[in-house]
């Protein structure tokens, strides 16, 4: 490969050193990469950067940014450095000895060659001024500071010790300590680290522009940065070599843990702290080329990636156990290891794509005539098949829990080739029979025939490639071997509580480790893990305890807005809304099970209604206009009511018919003197229902009604607990603060989308808008609306005398300010007026709960 010029990565260097050019380091491009209003990373100077043909050879071959000392480097580092190109001058200017002297003790201290150390000098030579100012104040500062304050004899001594000045040593002490060798050398091992990360998580950044022609991030930038960069991907076939490339960098930084900093350095300024600097540097790199190599794996879309990466990668977890032994050993390490553990999951599932692998094992047991040629899979390789089981099953062995996803995966894809394997073997004998009894009854001669699984058999039941594997003695994979792993990882919900604390984890909240585009594409990964796992589990409250926090941890009120700009393909809450299996496994059997079992259906609703990739969609008012039209309730049928007869008796089903109303919502007998009956929720006589299940009264009724009156009506009766009697029962308070929080989520979607055009009318209609379903069935009598309830219920939660406990407390108020935000733009002067007189910000005994909501918020 030809070489290329590097004058826009590294100018001359008397360009840096006399200003002339900034260096841009590569903490800028990161910076300039994650900006979130999206104006650095279209500067100029990061996109000749950034369309630099030296800089995308670095992206492409990471490992050679910051490579070992050789020959070719150290020529072009003394060709660099030659007076010649670095003019002796009197003004000032650094002295270049000093600048090679430091680069060559930074090239032997960290391993790197003699260019990389040489531009690390530079970028320290450049902030070195910031760097300054950024130190200690010197007494002479703080004498100064006291005099601009007009603070004398004394009075400016809290001041400075706010400042951490009250024992300044003079400035030039401070100099003298700043000009140190062994500061200097400090300062330089530490923005060698500091690059070393910045690199990449820009090289992380970079790929996702050319892999998804975007940003990671929610910014709005209307240049088309793949273009602009000159980062465009013409095929799979060019992401396809990234990924040995970006495994390299995970090897290499995790055997650089191994060896410790003791391999790389000896100094004697090296402390506890720098060495905590380094592992995060390594922890850091690791992360990002992970995340690299799931993105790269991700834009292969329903392609199998090759054989060869799998192999690579499953190679990699038999040695580090999918990093379950990475502990959080220090504050500063904390942050890093569960997004490691996180994409080292993601990583193997969407390498091993088990709803995409499943589909090829039932094709091909369907069509056993089918040829393997026609798939490039690793499921065609004995070797990479067999490399993957040891992997997994050595995980298991030493209990890795962060690996219990992918324990998961393979014992359902085991599974299948045990059942493809044994019912082909089953179908060849059956036939080998057939042919020798008819043979036998036509008085020919029965040889003994063997099975066989070449192309040329007679009966055309061709084995599979990965019946080798399976047949294969060096270790047990048969059904027995798939029952105790998925047992292992299953007992007590275990493998789907890993998957929600990965999720929780994701982000694209402040607490979140991964970029908006990142978090919601390693989501669907574990979306998919419960989607291919539905059929052997079930719907249990694990998978769906799992399922919310895929679709909702990290994403709350407050985090909805117009900037998220996630496509379709792209968000997993469209992914979800859009995914008919995945709606039938979980949505449609939350909604059969809705309101006897409440808090599952009412937080999937708040949690897709809120998808604000979805406006351009068929689907973009699904949940809303489910909740305007639901077709079923149930709940537990009174003991008391025997009015129904079994429609089709004869037939054992558990279908009946009522024979006389039942009120869902009535007048306790204490108010019927004082209040007008309300009929409104009453299931007439005549209405089909069926028993969910065989024992116990749980029934399913088809009572086409409003979800959002009905919540409404039971948010008001809820503050009315003696006046009335609900078969619904009362919500809870945790009931409570979903209900809210769904009703703020609906109406800020609806506040979105006008704002952003898509609404063809005002904000809140005359007939059919949101707060005017709700207030429907809330008691007319009484002038209340949803606002006066919701007002009503946070005045409730706010008396000091509750028996309910802090966190359920905070969590309603949290919900009542929610609604509160959202409800602003439609009764500005009830909110404001509501909140001049609420305790929340008035009454000192319910300060925490204001602090505490505030600060969720």
């Amino acid at each position: 490969m030809a070489p290329v010029a590097d004058r826009i990565y590294f100018p001359s260097l008397e360009q840096c050193l006399t200003g002339e050019r900034v260096l841009l380091s590569w903490k800028l491009i990161a910076t300039a990469l994650s900006d979130s209003s999206g104006q650095r990373t279209t500067s100029s100077a990061v996109i000749e950067f950034l369309s630099d043909d030296y800089v995308h050879r670095l992206l492409e071959d990471p490992a050679s940014t910051f490579a070992p000392a050789d020959e070719a480097t150290k020529k072009v580092f003394e060709t660099k450095t030659a007076p010649i190109n670095v003019p002796a001058s009197s003004d000032g200017r650094p002295d270049i000895e000093s600048i090679k002297k430091d680069a060559e003790w930074l090239s032997k201290n960290a391993k790197v060659n003699l260019v990389a150390a040489l531009r690390v000098v530079v970028i320290e030579h450049q902030s070195r001024p910031a760097r300054h100012l950024s130190g200690p104040l010197s007494s002479q500062d703080a004498k100064n500071l006291q005099e601009a304050a007009g603070l004398n004899n004394g009075q400016g001594s809290g001041l400075l010790l706010d400042l951490g000045s009250a024992a300044a040593l003079d400035a030039e002490e401070i100099w003298t300590e700043f000009e140190k060798p062994e500061t200097r050398q400090r300062r330089l091992f530490d923005t060698y680290l500091t690059e070393r990360r910045f690199f990449m998580m820009s090289a992380d950044y970079a790929n996702s522009i050319k892999l998804y022609e975007r940003l990671p991030t929610f910014a709005s930038v209307d240049l088309d940065l793949a273009k602009t960069y000159r980062l465009k991907l013409p095929s799979r076939d060019d992401a396809e070599p990234l990924l040995p490339t970006y495994l390299q960098v995970l090897t290499d930084s995790m055997s650089r843990i191994e060896s410790g900093l003791k391999a790389v350095t000896d100094e004697k300024w090296v402390t506890e702290e720098v060495e905590l600097d380094w592992l995060r540097t390594l922890l850091t790199e690791a992360i990002h080329a992970l995340s690299v190599v799931f993105q790269i794996v991700d834009s292969f879309g329903d392609d199998f990636a090759p054989s060869t990466a799998v192999n690579q990668w499953f190679s990699l977890m038999e040695v580090y156990r999918f990093f379950d032994a990475v502990q959080p050993i220090h504050e500063s390490i904390a942050p890093l290891v569960l997004p490691l553990k996180t994409l080292s999951a993601a990583v193997s599932l969407i390498l091993l794509k088990p709803a995409r692998s499943l589909t090829y094992l039932s094709e091909r047991e369907e069509d056993a005539t089918q040829a393997d040629t026609s798939y490039d899979t690793y499921l065609l390789s004995s070797d990479v098949l067999e490399q993957v089981h040891k992997s997994i099953l050595n995980a298991a062995e030493a209990d890795c829990e962060s690996a219990s996803p992918v324990i998961f995966a393979w014992t359902l894809l085991l599974h299948r080739m045990n059942v493809s394997y044994q019912s082909r073997t089953e179908k060849r004998d059956n036939l080998l029979q057939q042919n020798a009894r008819e043979t036998f009854e036509a008085g020919g001669v029965v040889r003994p025939v063997a099975r066989r699984n070449s192309a040329g058999s007679i009966f055309s039941i061709e084995s599979s490639k990965f019946d080798g594997f399976l047949e294969n003695a060096t270790s047990s994979k048969d059904l027995v071997v798939v029952e105790q792993l998925a047992s292992q990882v299953t007992a007590q919900g275990r493998v789907f509580d890993v998957v929600s604390n990965m999720a929780t984890a994701l982000g694209p909240s402040d607490e979140g480790s991964m970029t908006p585009l990142l978090s919601a594409r390693l989501r669907n990964v574990f979306l998919e893990l419960l989607k291919v796992s539905y059929p052997i589990v079930g719907y249990q409250s694990e998978p769906v305890s799992s399922l919310l926090s895929i679709l909702s941890a990290g994403r709350n009120y407050w985090d909805i807005s117009n900037k998220e700009n996630l496509s379709e393909k792209q968000d997993i809450l469209a992914s979800m809304v859009n995914d008919d299996l995945a709606l039938e496994f979980f949505f449609r059997q939350a909604l059969d099970r809705y309101p006897y079992e409440f808090l599952p259906f009412i937080t999937l609703c708040r949690t897709l209604a809120s998808a604000t990739s979805l406006r351009e969609s068929d689907r973009s008012q699904m949940i809303l206009n489910l909740l305007r039209a639901t077709p079923t309730l149930t709940f537990v049928l009174p003991d008391y009511f025997q009015e129904y007869e079994l429609a089709q008796e004869d037939e054992n089903t558990n279908t009946f018919c009522l024979l006389q109303d039942i009120p869902i919502i009535s007048l306790s007998p204490s108010w019927r003197g004082r209040r007008v009956e309300d009929d409104a929720y009453r299931i007439p006589a005549g209405t089909y229902g069926r028993f969910v299940t065989d024992t116990g009264r749980v029934v399913s009724m088809e009572y086409p009604h409003s979800t959002i009156s009905l919540l409404g009506r039971r948010l008001e009766i809820n503050l009315m607990k003696e006046g009335y009697q609900s078969e619904l029962g009362m919500l809870q308070p945790e009931e409570t603060a979903e209900v809210i929080s769904l009703f703020a989520t609906l109406i800020r979607m609806d506040h979105l989308n006008a704002a952003g055009g898509e609404s063809t009318g005002a904000l809140v209609f005359s007939d059919n808008d949101i707060l005017h379903e709700a207030k429907k069935h809330i008691d007319a009598g009484s002038g209340r609306d949803l606002l006066t309830v919701v007002c009503e219920t946070m005045d409730y939660y706010m008396q000091v005398d509750l028996a309910e406990s802090e966190d359920v407390v905070v969590t309603i108020l949290n919900s009542c300010v929610q609604f509160l935000d959202a409800i602003l733009p439609i009764y500005p002067s009830r909110v404001w007026s509501y909140l001049s007189r609420c305790e929340l910000l008035s009454s000192e005994s319910r300060a925490d709960y204001s602090q505490t909501s505030l600060t969720l918020q």
